[in-house]
């Protein structure tokens, strides 16, 4: 604390500085310092100066930035307002660039020509005890003599600097114009104020930042009083609560939730716990499904209040599928292809994508269709959605259908299918050819009422799914033969794509064979290789039963077995090539291999091993091979 020194000798050295630029022993050296920053900003001394002051518009924008501080300080300043008064001081409130947000106290005399909004800083004013306490971040007194501006005859200014993590935030600042010496009874006052100040804003910003990383999370989250009276929602749980209850932010549950006796919440407020239960709130509006957790809070032996969290199943859904993979991966700008077939079929993939319908995609294995309904599904307005599929085989239809819709495990704890799985996104039936003929009509319901219903239960749930279903036959050839729902064919086939077979698009080879020897390439950190005008010879030779699948095999044997960097010809080994070999006679495997690089086609394969049909069916006889 400084004290009270000669006025008469404080003015005879700021005197001395103005004339001779020199600074007096006796002065303090920071008030010095500022002295000589305040000339090199050239303000004029010696007559009172508004300085920066900012528009009516400007201020209320910065006031509302730091409300929270300036209601803290109102509370402070409640009750000092009378002794401010009765003794000529006043008290501002400056934030980190110096601008008086707010005055408080009697606010009376020379310091009157202080305004809200002004910047007090040595650039606009010159020396004053706010810019010395900011730049040293401590308290400091400035008497009246030392300011560079004469704002009062008698007095003193003090400023404490709010410092939090190192960083002036703000200023509050003592005045007194008053004759009588009162900085020893008011100093330990401002010490208080700053104290008070810097504890508050530490809470402030923790609150805050904890609030912030509420809101953030993908929970609602409630505190909720054993009256079913909600205090606290997240900002995830207060847009759920608006939902059921527009007219009031934070409602009484018991008079919104019909079930709300039958809830974990009722449950809590008697003491009993409930962990990650999936529940449905019945509302007057709508139905909710959430898994949720309710937890009781007691105090003194009594619940006082629940704490509950939970998540929407729709989220939970959109989460675990993106956790586990069920996002697709492909863009329809990663299906390269400059064949005229192609490029049709992909710009009616590209204008299919947009709309809400079902598509139908048909084409021979290995010519692409998963990769086009991801990219598909990354073209619809469902992008952000999930992205599932479903391969149909050789498995029973309750598996099936457990897989499709969900099931119910032996504890009676119900468990979502692949169709809740993809709410809101992209639903991928792929080989529907083989998908058991008795779930046709369930599907249909489901995506006809935008309903499922899990196997054992009755509980009707809400889904929003896009179908894209994949074939490797001609489904209405199935239909004819009662082999497949004409009413579903009948419902997918309202948009076809069908997908072209590699040996309808060779010119296409080339780049594919580029396209896939460069992403080998990348994602194995190898050096890029090429190919030869031989090695393309050999490609586009070869009929590709098997399509890009097959293609990407046979490329990708030839780009891990050669160290070259220039791939050859030679280096093409196509199926089938090594035809003086006979061990395919004997060894099943060897069989397996060739029949699979010919696609199952016995006029292929018969070619590629130059023997006729019946000696091919022979040997299919005897590996127990049975052409579908």
């Amino acid at each position: 604390m400084r004290e009270r020194r000669s006025a008469e000798k404080l003015a005879k050295y700021f005197r001395e500085y103005l004339e001779t630029k020199k600074i007096n022993a006796n002065v303090h050296p920071r008030v010095g310092e500022s002295w000589q920053r305040s000339g090199q900003e050239k303000v004029a001394s010696g007559v009172p100066k508004a300085g920066n002051i900012l528009a009516k518009a400007a201020l209320e924008e910065r006031q509302a930035c730091h409300s929270e501080i300036l209601e803290h300080m109102e509370s402070l300043c409640s009750g000092v307002r009378s002794f401010f008064g009765d003794h000529g001081m006043s008290i501002l409130l400056t934030d980190e660039e110096g601008y008086v947000l707010s005055i408080y106290g009697g606010y009376s005399g020379h310091f009157c020509k202080f305004q809200v909004g002004q910047r007090i800083s040595e650039e606009d004013i010159g020396t004053t005890s706010l810019p010395i306490a900011y730049l040293h971040q401590a308290t400091f007194i400035l008497f009246d003599q030392e300011m560079w501006q004469r704002w009062i005859e008698k007095g003193w200014m003090g400023t404490a600097p709010i410092v939090i993590d190192g960083e002036v935030r703000y200023g509050v600042t003592f005045l007194s114009d008053s004759e009588e010496d009162n900085i020893a009874y008011t100093l330990p006052l401002l010490e208080t104020f700053r104290t008070s100040l810097e504890k508050f804003v530490e809470i402030f910003n923790e609150v805050k930042s904890q609030r912030q990383m509420l809101d953030a999370v993908p929970l609602a989250l409630y505190r909720i009083r054993t009256d079913s009276q909600v205090v606290y929602a997240n900002q995830l749980g207060k847009q759920r609560l608006a939902t059921i209850s527009p007219h009031s932010e934070f409602p009484k549950l018991d008079e919104t939730v019909i079930n709300y006796e039958r809830t974990p919440l009722a449950k809590a407020a008697k003491g009993v716990p409930t962990y990650n239960k999936e529940i449905t709130w019945t509302t007057q509006r709508k139905n909710y499904n959430d898994i949720t957790t309710a937890i009781p809070i007691e105090r003194d032996g009594e619940v006082e209040e629940v704490v509950c969290v939970t998540m929407p199943i729709e989220d939970l859904r959109a989460l675990v599928a993106h956790a586990a993979g069920f996002s697709a991966k492909y863009t329809l700008e990663s299906l390269y292809g400059q064949a005229p077939i192609f490029t049709a079929m992909k710009e009616k993939a590209e204008r299919v994508a947009k709309q809400r319908m079902p598509i139908l995609l048909l084409g021979e294995s290995g010519t692409g269709k998963q990769r086009l309904a991801h990219g598909i599904h990354q073209a619809s307005e469902r992008a952000e959605g999930p992205y599932i599929s479903i391969k149909f085989g050789d498995s029973p239809l309750e598996l099936v259908e457990m897989e499709l819709f969900g099931r119910v495990d032996a504890n009676g704890d119900s468990h979502s299918g692949k169709f809740e799985l993809a709410d809101g996104g992209t639903l991928f039936l792929n080989t529907l050819e083989k998908m058991p003929q008795a779930l046709s009509s369930k599907l249909l319901q489901a995506v006809a009422q935008g309903v499922v219903y899990r196997p054992g239960e009755t509980v009707p749930r809400t889904v929003n799914v896009r179908i894209i279903g994949s074939s490797d036959v001609e489904l209405k050839r199935l239909v004819d033969r009662g082999e497949f729902s004409g009413e579903l064919y009948h419902w997918l086939s309202r948009s076809v794509i069908r997908v072209p077979a590699l040996n309808a698009r060779k010119s296409d080879i080339p780049l594919l064979a580029r396209h896939i020897i460069e992403e080998l390439a990348t994602q194995n950190n190898l050096p890029m290789k090429e190919l030869s005008p031989d090695a393309v010879e050999v490609l586009l030779s070869y009929d590709w039963p098997r399509n890009i699948k097959q293609l990407q095999f046979v490329v990708e044997q030839a780009f891990f077995r050669t160290s070259a960097l220039l791939l050859t010809g030679k280096d093409i080994l196509l199926p089938g090539a090594d035809q003086k070999s006979q061990a395919w006679k004997e060894d099943k495997e060897t069989f397996m291999e060739l029949w699979n690089a010919a696609g199952g086609n016995v006029s292929r394969l018969a070619n590629m091993l130059r023997v006729s049909r019946v000696t091919l069916y022979r040997y299919m006889k005897k590996h127990g091979v049975v052409k579908e």
